[in-house]
């Protein structure tokens, strides 16, 4: 009876114990479980580089990622605006078609620290709002001649808002900033909505430079900020500049090492034809089963994005960084992608053996 009463404190000891030691455990494991997770870029690298390192016996390689120009600062680029006060008096009368409410948000404490896009927003409102005011009857002459002015000069600075909101938002500025993750491959799939809030904010752009009023009437802070949400959400932009970058990096500095290997010494070995055939299933397993589809897969993302951000920052403050950043990066990996497939091309001349695909 005693060993029978026993028996189930000893399990309910276990059953306490068990998830203490599967903690323990997983506490020791999560330093080596987070060292092993790497943007999927650099593991495709590391991985076609460590099996060609084995093969010809190259050094290690660490390449330092591309530098590329700052971005200019918010202070150089943002423009500033006149600015149009209205007397207490005045916003009373104003009351009458409606404009009293926008007016005041605009001269609070929270109006005077708008972001670029709630000012875009604020501008867009208020000249939509103007002009069917300046016909109201309710108004002096006085008033009338006033909101004139000011409607005029809006018009005139829309240009100027609209460049601000491009060129000093803080979420474009960090999309335009790139980040320190690299694309997956597959990343393609996930385009679609980054395509179209930029090609919104494209289309806003060229609009409102035109001073198109259906623009300006069917466009808010709302809109405006949803288009720019879309673009934080998928990060998409940031990282499609990293990882060019990361890249080019990587390319560059393997092809700078076999282009320093010494081929004719290489070949003239006893062992080259064996090696050869392990370079060939490298050549064939890593380069031309992962790499290059990751690589097409990046510069199909580039034909896409490039277009629409060169329309929307061709003629900006910006432009010759951003071109540094960006287009100018992928026309750098396209040359150190032909500098490595000629490398092959090399060996297999040299070492007169065939690299090409295998046939079955």
């Amino acid at each position: 009876m005693a060993n029978n009463k026993k028996l189930p404190q000893v399990k309910t000891v276990q059953s306490i114990q068990q998830p203490k030691v599967m903690l323990l455990l997983l506490l020791v494991l999560l330093p080596f479980i987070g060292s092993c997770s790497k943007p999927a870029a650099e593991d495709l690298w590391q991985d076609y580089h460590s099996r060609l390192a084995r093969v010809l016996d190259l050094p290690e390689l660490q390449p330092e990622l591309a530098a590329v120009p700052p971005l200019p600062p918010v202070r150089e680029l943002y423009q500033t605006l006149a600015e149009n006060k209205l007397t207490l008096l005045d916003l009373v009368a104003l009351r009458s078609c409606g404009l009293q409410q926008l007016v005041a948000e605009r001269n609070n404490s929270l109006g005077k620290t708008m972001t670029p896009a709630n000012q875009l927003g604020y501008e867009l409102q208020l000249l939509h709002q103007l002009q069917p005011c300046l016909q109201h009857p309710a108004l002096d002459s006085g008033l009338r001649a006033q909101l004139a002015e000011i409607y005029r000069q809006k018009q005139q600075e829309l240009p100027v808002v609209v460049d601000n909101f491009f060129l000093t938002d803080l979420t474009l500025r960090q999309q335009l900033q790139g980040s320190q993750r690299s694309l997956q491959a597959g990343e393609t799939l996930t385009v679609a909505p980054t395509m179209s809030a930029l090609r919104a904010l494209a289309d806003m752009q060229y609009q409102l430079h035109r001073l198109d009023n259906k623009t300006i009437a069917s466009t808010n802070a709302g809109v405006i900020n949803q288009q720019v949400g879309q673009l934080y959400q998928s990060q998409l932009l940031a990282d499609w500049q990293y990882s060019l970058r990361l890249n080019y990096s990587w390319l560059k500095a393997l092809n700078q090492q076999l282009e320093h290997f010494d081929l004719d010494k290489f070949c003239q070995r006893p062992q080259a034809k064996p090696k050869a055939e392990i370079l060939r299933n490298i050549l064939l397993q890593q380069f031309i089963g992962k790499i290059q589809p990751y690589l097409a897969e990046l510069d199909g993302i580039s034909q896409q994005l490039q277009p629409l951000l060169n329309r929307m920052y061709q003629h900006s403050a910006i432009k010759t960084a951003f071109y540094q950043r960006t287009e100018a990066q992928n026309m750098a990996l396209k040359i150190q992608l032909r500098r490595h497939v000629a490398w092959w091309q090399q060996l297999q001349q040299q070492c007169q053996v065939k690299i090409a695909s295998k046939q079955g």
